[in-house]
Parts: structure tokens; C-alpha cells; sequence
């Protein structure tokens, strides 16, 4: 009798052992779903954005050649020499602006 209470009492803490792990199963499930679904959609803003790329940069790419085809490598070279010229001035203006500063004391008495 007090071996059958035992082993009634083992077979319903097993009994509810499975219905909770059922239980955590059923939400697992869910969560695993829910985030196979975030993960499709991130994998297809992913590929979205990687064809919007690659076209800006396809076509930066073809303006480029066109560019280089229009005007030649001198035109680009020609640009470099401007941006190097006013670079030159702008340090030129600088230094003029800037010169004599270390020689200039507070103004007082030492």
C-alpha cells in the first residue's frame, strides 16, 4: 500500500516535470519563430541595401570612367594642381596671419 502511494507520487512528480517541460518547450518554440522571422526580414533589408550599394557604387564607378574619357588624365591632374595651389595659399595667408605672434609679450611690465 505505502509502495503504491511512492510510486503514484513518483509517476505524478514525473507527470508534471513533462508538462513543465512541455511547457518551456512551447515558449522555446515561439521564441526560435519569432526570431527566424526577425532574421528573414534582417537578411532581406540586408540584400536590399547591398543592391542599393552596389548600384550608387556601379555608378560613381561609371562617372568616373566617363569623366576620365571626357576630360583625360590631364583635366584630373589639372585638379590636383589647383587643390595643391590653394592649399599653398591658404598656408601662405596663415603664417602672414599668425607671424610675429611669439614675439608679442601680455603688455605688461615683467
Amino acid at each position: 500500500m505505502i509502495f503504491d502511494i511512492c510510486l503514484g507520487a513518483a509517476v505524478f512528480a514525473c507527470l508534471v516535470a513533462v508538462i513543465e517541460l512541455k511547457v518551456k518547450y512551447d515558449k522555446l518554440l515561439g521564441r526560435i519563430g519569432a526570431m527566424a522571422l526577425h532574421m528573414k526580414e534582417l537578411d532581406e533589408s540586408i540584400e536590399d541595401l547591398d543592391k542599393c550599394t552596389g548600384q550608387s557604387i556601379y555608378q560613381v564607378r561609371k562617372d568616373l570612367d566617363q569623366f576620365k574619357a571626357d576630360y583625360g588624365e590631364a583635366a584630373i591632374e589639372e585638379m590636383r594642381e589647383a587643390a595643391k595651389s590653394e592649399k599653398a595659399w591658404r598656408d601662405g595667408v596663415q603664417n602672414i596671419m599668425t607671424f610675429g605672434n611669439q614675439f608679442q609679450g601680455r603688455g605688461d611690465m615683467k
